[in-house]
Order: structure tokens, then sequence, then C-alpha cells
């Protein structure tokens, strides 16, 4: 099985943005890009897996020998959720990055600089455990609407609305008959 090692953010752009010029449309998903960043933040500090549910605790036997490369605290005081044991300084959140293009985003997660490794690596581990309520790879539903609503206001709040589109007949030669030049005759010029 092919293992994806991000998720993707599309399908929430607003009708004028769909339609408007490519440059357009990778601005608006800079700014979902940031919107996705903050929110993910907030579902792994809260401790949620990519469905919006709480993730189980840690149990006693793992936080006896539970460690953490990214601090330097004993174990018993890495408190955090699982997945993020030193929380802030965890990589589940500190290599989170991600990259806006025209349709959509993706986001992912860094090179660990201490496996060399992808850390989506490790996190995909996690996520084919059964049930699935270690993954962390996707974005809540809740959090995905969250996204769409933010990122459209922040959009509006940037940008001036477009002007309204509104049909403008073509010119009509309103010139009198008798001092036009005669329409060209296609038919009559034949050899």
């Amino acid at each position: 099985m092919a293992r994806r090692y991000y998720f993707t953010i599309g399908n929430i752009a607003p009708l004028d943005v769909r339609v408007a010029p490519e440059a357009t449309r990778l601005a608006f998903f800079e700014i979902v890009k940031d919107v996705a960043l903050q929110r993910k933040q907030f579902e792994l500090s809260l401790g949620w897996n990519a469905r919006g549910e709480k993730m189980p605790g840690v149990l006693p036997k793992t936080q006896e020998y539970r460690k953490s490369a990214m601090s330097s605290a004993p174990p018993w005081r890495l408190t955090g959720p699982y997945l993020m044991p030193a929380s802030r300084l965890s990589r589940t959140r500190s290599l989170l990055t991600g990259q806006a293009y025209p349709t959509h985003v993706r986001i992912t997660w860094l090179v660990d600089p201490i496996s060399g490794d992808p850390w989506t690596k490790v996190l995909s581990y996690h996520a084919d455990r059964p049930g699935g309520v270690y993954n962390v790879i996707g974005i809540s539903p809740r959090g995905k609407i969250w996204i769409q609503n933010e990122a459209i206001k922040r959009w509006r709040s940037k940008s001036p609305p477009p002007p309204p589109r509104i049909y403008t007949p073509p010119p009509i030669d309103w010139t009198p008959p008798a001092t036009r030049a005669p329409a060209p005759r296609p038919w009559a010029a034949r050899p």
C-alpha cells in the first residue's frame, strides 16, 4: 500500500476565486495555508486525531519509558498528548508545514533532523494502528469547515469585492445611412 505523507485541503474557494486568474487563486490559497496550519496546531494542542476525536491518553507503562528528542526534560515531565510528549516542542507540531497551489493546499511534515526520515513516516506508522485513533495526518471535518469560513473571511477583508459584471452592448453606428461608406460585398467581387 502506498503511503501518503501529506493531506490536502481544496474545493473551498468561493466562485469569484475559482474563476480568477492563477495568481489570484494562489493568493487565496496562501491564506488557506496559514489558516490550515493554525487550525492543525490547535487540533494537535487538544490531542485530536484527524477525525476530530480525542486520542487515547498515554498509558502509565508508556509514560514510564517516554522520551523526547526535542526536550531535555525528564520523562515524568513529558506530559503532552500522545505523539507530542513535549507539547509545543514536539516534532509533530514543530515540523508541520504547508505549500499553497492554485487549486489546493498541501499540509505535510518536514524531514526529522534527528532520524533523517520524513516525520510523516513515523506518523503513518501510528495511523496504521487498528482503529485509526492515532492518525493525525488529516484535518477534522469541523476543522475543514472552520478553515473555509476563516479563509473566506480573511480573503474578503483583504481584497475589495470584485466589480459587478454589467452587460455593455456593442457600440452602435448612429451616422445617417447616406453618409456611411458602402459596405463591402464579397459576392459582387467575383472574377
